[in-house]
């Protein structure tokens, strides 16, 4: 395993509830796709911002002050996490839907009614009804669809096939928040240059699972929401190209339109986010730094905490491929069951520790209340907002989502559940 006893017990530690539901009882979390638990020095950051720093930001008062310290600390700790040329480049916003809204109502300043936006049938909703709009309002003329494949991963060559001389925008998901499936972002990234159109990341997902550097990628834009990633709800963050942040006009309320943080931010910031986030970068610099042995020599192009934020994550990336493979390893055992996505376990970087399946033989949501109240796995059977749902008309598929706080011994109580339920 890439984590030893020692880094396990360390994360185990920053997250007491991963295995105890709050009264107590064992209990095993998969149900991180909607929402990760809570890093406890995160909560806490919060807390105490919120409480000890209560005025608001940018004025002379020295409590003022320090809430002006609390915001730049988040803003250059999103930064470094994504590898930002600067700190200026980060918008907080409330969630990841307005802040695609924020970067679709400027691209659609720019259109003519003729313009097309590309994407995939695997995105969250959240990354098309904002797209959708343009053509509503008859800012552009269509959305386009790329096709995914029999095995839940997208189909490249039927994007670049849609890309012509009036794509204006190209915007993917890092990973399906239902198949778990990756995208080639930095593949993606040259098809959006060589057109000219603009590149926009949906990192929701994909934030808990892996390291993006948007430089790597190529992005204009990536957005993510940070509860996606142990840290308190109702925080999202935009990164943004600054010359594109400056040159854009998104939708703004207010006077103060010169400086990009100015036009971007909607209303008075709350600096308690800033220093939630904050906290979850310095826990995974924390990991990063526990793991550096591992990686030396790798990722010398970077240095300080950016450089330990790549090792934690790229860790965490390799620790999950292990979960991956013990899952599907153990789920090709089982019968009277449905495997919705990559199950191909020597193409594990291809995929997040995210899985879709279904029961043959008993309805999907009566196996997720057994599975809940006989065996105290948190996991559902639902709507996941998913294009992926309607392209493989899937109905209510159970999903189990993992993240480093999951162990092996997670995976096969899992199993053995399923089993039984199945059986």
């Amino acid at each position: 395993m890439v984590f030893d006893s020692k880094t396990i017990d360390f994360i185990q530690s920053e997250f007491s509830n991963a295995h105890r539901d709050p009264w107590g009882n064992r209990r095993i979390f998969v149900d991180n796709g909607p929402g990760t638990l809570i890093l406890k020095r995160s909560a806490d950051a919060q807390y105490r911002a919120s409480l000890d720093y209560s005025t608001p930001h940018g004025t002379a008062y020295p409590e003022s002050r320090f809430v002006d310290d609390i915001m730049a600390k988040g803003y250059s700790a999103v930064a470094d996490l994504f590898n930002a040329e600067s700190p200026e480049t980060i918008i907080l916003g409330q969630t990841a839907t307005s802040l695609m809204f924020q970067a679709s109502y400027a691209i659609g300043r720019e259109c003519t009614g003729k313009q097309n936006i590309v994407t995939t049938y695997y995105e969250h909703l959240s990354n098309i009804h904002p797209w959708q709009e343009l053509v509503t309002r008859g800012c552009a003329k269509e959305v386009r669809l790329a096709r995914l494949r029999e095995d839940g991963t997208l189909d490249v060559d039927h994007l670049k096939s849609l890309v012509d001389e009036n794509t204006i925008a190209i915007t993917v998901s890092a990973a399906s928040n239902l198949l778990g499936s990756k995208s080639p972002l930095a593949d993606i990234g040259r098809i959006a240059r060589s057109a000219g159109a603009y590149y926009i990341v949906d990192g929701v997902h994909h934030m808990a699972h892996g390291h993006m550097d948007v430089r790597e990628i190529g992005c204009d834009f990536l957005v993510v929401s940070a509860y996606k990633c142990f840290t308190p709800k109702f925080s999202g963050f935009m990164y943004g190209r600054r010359e594109l942040l400056e040159r854009m006009t998104p939708y703004v309320s207010g006077k103060n339109h010169e400086s990009a943080s100015g036009k971007w931010h909607w209303g008075t910031l709350d600096h308690s986010k800033l220093a939630a986030v904050a906290a979850t970068v310095d826990y995974l610099a924390e990991l990063g730094e526990r793991m550096a042995v591992r990686y030396t020599g790798r990722f010398d192009d970077c240095s300080g905490r950016v450089r330990l934020l790549k090792i934690a994550m790229h860790a965490i990336e390799e620790y999950e491929c292990d979960l991956s493979r013990a899952f599907i390893t153990g789920f090709d055992r089982l019968r009277n069951m449905q495997f919705h996505g990559l199950r191909d376990i020597d193409r594990l970087d291809e995929r997040d520790p995210t899985f879709a399946f279904s029961m043959e033989k008993i309805n999907n949501q009566e196996a997720a209340r057994r599975l809940v109240d006989e065996f105290n796995i948190a996991i559902r059977s639902m709507l996941y907002w998913s294009m992926a749902e309607d392209f493989f008309n899937l109905s209510y598929p159970l999903r189990a989502s993992f993240v480093h706080y999951n162990t092996p011994d997670d995976v096969e109580y899992l199993l053995d559940a399923l089993n039984e339920v199945c059986g």
